[in-house]
């Protein structure tokens, strides 16, 4: 997946869990929105 992610996505990527619930929704979309622009 060579979108551009920045080292916090890449973290969020390999481990979710340590991020809070809101902040995960918030980085996934932006993710996604990345992952669909490619």
């Amino acid at each position: 997946m060579g979108v551009g992610l920045t080292p916090t996505e890449k973290k969020f990527l390999a481990d979710p869990a340590q991020f809070n619930s809101s902040y995960r929704s918030k980085l996934y979309y932006r993710i996604s929105k990345k992952v669909l622009a490619s």
